[in-house]
């Protein structure tokens, strides 16, 4: 049986002195303003009641960085209908040198080719993959060169036709209908040579295990998992030659296990080749996974709904990632559903987790304001918590339909960028002012000491 560690009074100490997050202690963070406010793609802008949101960033070469975000529109929670992606210059935040669409939205996706026409959900997008000229300890290039392999979430909801509202239809045992048919689709492509887009390597591909491309099973877990999804974290490399990227995946209905992208040199595509042993609590699922690498040990965290304690963050920390999770971890932030998302290890050597905390919010809301905490990776005790956006700074009014989430890309000339999207889940229209408002605000984050950039290149 597992046992859980609360921890509740370290977090609730450590989110009571929270300050506001800015340039004069480290990390420092400096406000940028809006990344993404709206797109250039037809049909997928503000006019069309659609905005850019979730946006996470890659490095395509030494000097060319993609962005892979999803298109949210306002048909009730989860609208999520298209994945999209930029290419900028020099810096993630550079020059915009194209934007487009990787999988299209669709409101008439026969899903089980029965002539039923579904909406189709599409979240959680992000990318790995070795840049353009990226090279090992001996200066050669690395296998897998410019190759890359962007992965989201895919998933059936049912629309009314009338309003155009997403329904969160239920079966019989209280769980989504359709759910577990969640699947992670893919698409592999390469930097072009004038480096000022990508290539497509493959066409959209639903993800199979090696091995389990027929049958029942899509993986080694067999008929146990009836459907798969992922989070916004990026892949970890597994080696140092980086042909294998590592990441877990939640399992539905309510495990999570490890799974391994794989550079095949014969095909020159990456594929999943293996998935570990399956994690579950007592009681309760896991969901939304995010996983770093701290010397040996692998540190994994996930959303957990507790019959105990509603919505929280569960850790765990093993040093064989395929071999199981261990023993949880939960660090409670009392009454705090949807409290800490995504954690990272940043580009000083420190973990942070950034997220919400209905305790502490002045709004009464788990969303906003979003805030950053250092976690100590052997007790999973939460500090230093610093505030990074709330609706206040941005003049939009605090409401339970309005939603914040935050993201860390990687580092680039010594910084960082924290992402944070501000969108509304209703159905209809956000007013003009909130239009304005929504969509992808960022932050340059720098740390007390230099940071050592992610990849070599050769000269």
């Amino acid at each position: 049986m597992f046992m859980i560690v609360l921890l509740a009074f370290l977090a609730r100490e450590a989110c009571g002195g929270q300050t506001r997050a800015q340039p004069t202690e480290t990390p420092r963070f400096f406000s940028k303003g809006v990344l993404m406010s709206d797109t250039t793609i037809p049909g997928e802008q503000k006019k069309d009641n659609a905005q850019p949101s979730n946006a996470v960033c890659w490095p395509l070469s030494k000097n060319r960085y993609i962005w892979i975000y999803v298109i949210t529109t306002f048909q009730g929670p989860d609208s999520v209908r298209a994945i999209a992606y930029q290419i900028r210059k020099d810096t993630p935040d550079g020059k915009l040198l194209n934007e487009a669409i990787l999988s299209p939205a669709s409101d008439q996706w026969d899903a089980f080719n029965n002539g039923e026409k579904y909406f189709k959900q599409q979240g959680h997008g992000k990318v790995f993959g070795v840049p353009k000229g990226a090279v090992g300890a001996d200066g050669k290039l690395l296998p897998g060169n410019n190759v890359f392999c962007a992965t989201w979430y895919q998933v059936p909801r049912s629309i009314d036709r009338k309003t155009g509202r997403l329904l969160m239809t239920k079966n019989a045992d209280g769980s989504i209908k359709h759910e577990a048919h969640t699947r992670i689709a893919s698409i592999q492509f390469k930097l072009n040579a004038a480096e000022d887009n990508i290539d497509f390597i493959t066409p959209i591909t639903v993800l199979s295990q090696n091995g389990f491309t027929s049958g029942e099973s899509f993986c080694a877990l067999g008929t146990e998992v009836t459907g798969v999804n992922q989070w916004y974290t990026p892949y970890v490399p597994y080696n140092e030659t980086c042909t294998q990227w590592v990441d877990v995946r939640h399992f539905y209905p309510r495990g999570i296990a490890a799974a391994m992208m794989e550079f095949n040199s014969k095909t020159g595509l990456y594929e999943w080749v293996r998935t570990g042993s399956m994690t579950k609590l007592d009681r309760g699922a896991l969901i939304e996974c995010f996983i770093n690498q701290l010397g040996a040990e692998w540190i994994v965290g996930a959303r957990a709904f507790t019959p105990q304690l509603g919505t929280e963050t569960v850790w765990f920390k093993t040093r064989d990632l395929f071999g199981g999770l261990g023993e949880p971890f939960l660090t409670p932030s009392p009454g705090a559903p949807h409290a800490n998302r995504s954690a990272y290890l940043c580009g000083d050597g420190v973990l942070r987790i950034f997220g919400g905390n209905l305790a502490t919010s002045p709004f009464k809301w788990s969303r906003n304001p979003q805030y950053c905490w250092d976690v100590d990776p052997n007790t999973f005790a939460l500090s230093n918590c610093k505030t990074v956006l709330s609706t206040d700074d941005i003049g939009v009014t605090a409401s339970n339909s309005v939603k914040f989430r935050t993201f860390l890309s990687p580092v680039f000339q010594n910084k960082q960028i924290v992402t944070i999207t501000v969108s509304k889940e209703i159905t209809g229209k956000p007013t003009a002012d909130e239009l304005e408002k929504f969509g992808v605000h960022y932050w340059y984050v720098t740390y007390d000491r230099e940071t050592r950039e992610p990849w070599r290149f050769a000269p």
